[in-house]
């Protein structure tokens, strides 16, 4: 069993959240906040141990290297959407409640259609799934199907059941530990929600972030990578920092060199069968989260039609 020596400076708050739920640009609002440090890399993924991508392995003294910088903060934070993956949630949860016990969490969720049409189109314009297979078809495969149909079917679908991967937080972390926030309420009313934010954070609540019109990590061109040289790029020692030092106009010239445009809508469509098939699945999981939460989740019109 791991467990975290006293001198070792870790963080006491993490935000969660399946993927295309807004955690990167709660992240930056949250780094502009004074009483608040978060960590430079932002997606740490220290609890993940069962995925080839997390980095349990580095070890806790790497994990509380990220935040030495804000050991003087009131809150040390990082985000990592991977804590709330199907398969993954047991095992990160089972670690980061031995590590963590007494951290605040912040669950990030949205429309689960709406976010697996994100998350889809995510994983195809970053070169890990083929343009070749469309959602539809991924919606159209067996759960349990072996492959790259039956691994995303999986990845997207039941990721997007926010009450059940909650449940597995909620056996180990007690509810005041526990703030769960809806991306469409950041996105609509960013002041309000980030005021109770920083109320159940316990800093102060009336600051404004400079950086609140921004939003970002979204696809603002429909374009698919040709080649995705960036993958032998995240290799190199200190890829990160380096990559942090080059302005936005040379990354978004570097995205395009390396990209195509694709008809965007026909690869996100889904069809009536596959739509019904999601709310039999998400419907009841909703009702779940509405009676959790005491949150109507109003907005979210694509699991209710």
């Amino acid at each position: 069993m791991l467990v975290a020596e006293p001198m070792l400076t870790l963080p006491n708050l993490v935000i969660i959240g399946a993927p295309k739920c807004a955690t990167t640009s709660l992240h930056a609002y949250l780094s502009a906040h004074p009483d608040v440090f978060m960590s430079r890399q932002k997606e740490l993924h220290f609890f993940l141990t069962t995925a080839s991508w997390g980095t349990w392995s580095k070890g806790i003294e790497w994990y509380a290297a990220q935040f030495e910088e804000g050991a003087d903060c009131r809150v040390r934070g990082e985000a990592s959407p991977g804590y709330s993956i199907d398969p993954h949630v047991e095992a990160a949860v089972e670690h980061m409640a031995r590590v963590l016990p007494t951290v605040k969490l912040v669950y990030m969720v949205r429309e689960p259609i709406s976010r697996i049409q994100s998350n889809y189109t995510e994983e195809l314009y970053g070169g890990r799934i083929p343009p070749s297979i469309t959602l539809e078809q991924i919606l159209s495969a067996e759960a349990g199907d072996s492959g790259l149909l039956g691994h995303y079917h999986r990845a997207f679908v039941y990721t997007s059941k926010d009450n059940t991967q909650l449940c597995r937080y909620w056996e180990r972390f007690p509810p005041a530990q526990m703030h769960v926030m809806a991306m469409e309420s950041l996105a609509q009313d960013p002041v309000a929600a980030l005021q109770r934010l920083f109320s159940f954070l316990g800093v102060a609540d009336d600051f404004l972030p400079p950086n609140l019109d921004a939003r970002l990590n979204e696809k603002s061109a429909k374009r698919l990578r040709t080649v995705n040289p960036t993958r032998l790029l995240v290799r190199v020692p200190q890829y990160q920092r380096i990559s942090n030092l080059f302005p936005e106009p040379m990354k978004c010239l570097y995205r395009r060199v390396i990209s195509r445009k694709v008809e965007h809508e026909q690869l996100v469509h889904i069809s009536p069968e596959s739509h019904a098939y999601l709310r039999s699945l998400l419907v009841p999981d909703l009702k779940r989260l509405v009676d959790a939460t005491g949150v109507s989740f109003e907005e979210w019109q694509g699991v209710r039609e």
